[in-house]
């Protein structure tokens, strides 16, 4: 009797079984069949009913490639905030199954998606958890891997004038990222692709930032190179050969002293002062901005110990921001004369700041 009645259990299990993988067969020609009639709507009807039985089914499979679609089909029906949900869920799936390539291939697009809708921080994690799925996977070195290291440089990349060990550290990331990306482009043949010259540009960027001059030639030069005969980048490459020249006039200045001003005192004769302590010129928010330049002049008095006594806007150009950011950053400054003349007696001086563009990302 208990055998006859055990014998049911597993009849009605297996027929349950049978009936639902019927339903899931039913759903995915359902599906199919939508989908190849290009009708969108009634696609993701179905496919909402098809991924739910199919995660009900625990068919992480199924699921997977249900959810890889239902991303598509939610771009096309301009749903943006669920198309990085569905390639989450499709991550999770394939996750569940192992599938090292397809997991990660859902986690960049996930990334992507979140980038579209501005969300930054959710991009920089969905990256850094593909950058994680790459090493468990022993995929560090692929072209896969290569695009995602480009884009988690992009992520890291901070405001032009920000300044600080923070902003410095994600600067160092940005220059680990590209250097590895370059590699394996490189290891794999595709020194001469767009990417390529995109990761030198951005890590001339960053070179820049961290006034790495002489190293950020190199890059900037490569870069220029590659990118020159391509129309569609024109605005980037301008950019790129302003950023090249004004960088070479100050590596090639071996002479000059940026610290060393000179000043003419009452009598006619010179003395150069030297900057010795000073904090940066912070490139101000301003709103309109049509101009490609900003510049700001200040007046200096200096009292017996060299410090800033007296400060004047004397010029701002386009706007008065760019003035009163000269201003905040000198009156901290320090100046010493490098002869025995008192700094008190040195006469009001001029010193003016040029800023440049606020630089295309």
């Amino acid at each position: 009797m208990l055998y006859f009645r055990g014998l049911a259990v597993v009849c009605l299990a297996l027929v349950t079984c049978l009936k639902a993988n019927a339903d899931l067969e039913a759903l995915g020609t359902e599906f199919n069949h939508q989908l190849a009639t290009n009708d969108v709507e009634a696609a993701h009807q179905v496919g909402l009913d098809y991924y739910a039985a199919s995660t009900s089914a625990d068919d992480h499979e199924t699921a997977g490639r249900v959810a890889y679609t239902m991303a598509s089909l939610a771009a096309l029906r301009e749903d943006k905030e669920a198309v990085p949900d569905w390639f989450d869920r499709c991550a999770d799936h394939y996750g569940a199954l192992g599938a090292a390539a397809q997991e990660v291939d859902c986690i960049h697009k996930a990334a992507l998606s979140y980038k579209s809708l501005n969300k930054t921080g959710t991009t920089r994690d969905r990256l850094k958890s593909a950058e994680r799925a790459l090493k468990t996977a022993n995929a560090e070195h692929t072209i896969v891997a290569a695009l995602i290291y480009a884009d988690l440089a992009e992520s890291y990349i901070p405001p032009q004038f920000e300044v600080g060990a923070s902003a410095n550290a994600d600067r160092e990331r940005v220059l680990d990222y590209t250097r590895s990306a370059r590699t394996i482009l490189s290891d794999n043949g595709q020194e001469g692709h767009f990417l390529y010259a995109t990761l030198l540009a951005r890590e001339a960027t960053a070179l820049e930032d961290l006034e790495r001059f002489e190293e950020a030639t190199a890059p900037l030069q490569q870069a220029i190179e590659m990118m020159a005969d391509q129309p569609d980048q024109a605005g980037l490459v301008a950019d790129l050969r302003r950023r090249y020249a004004k960088i070479s006039a100050w590596t090639g200045d071996k002479d000059g002293d940026p610290n060393l001003i000179t000043v003419e005192m009452e009598d006619g004769r010179e003395v150069q002062l030297k900057i010795t302590r000073r904090s940066r010129v912070i490139y101000p928010k301003t709103e309109n901005m049509t101009s490609e330049y900003g510049l700001g002049t200040v007046l200096i008095s200096l009292d017996s110990k060299g410090d800033v006594a007296e400060i004047e806007i004397i010029k701002s150009e386009p706007t008065p921001e760019f003035g009163a950011a000269v201003e905040k950053a000198v009156k901290r400054w320090r100046f010493r004369p490098q002869d025995d003349t008192p700094p008190e007696s040195i006469p009001p001086f001029s010193y003016g700041i040029s800023f440049d563009i606020v630089r295309r990302r």
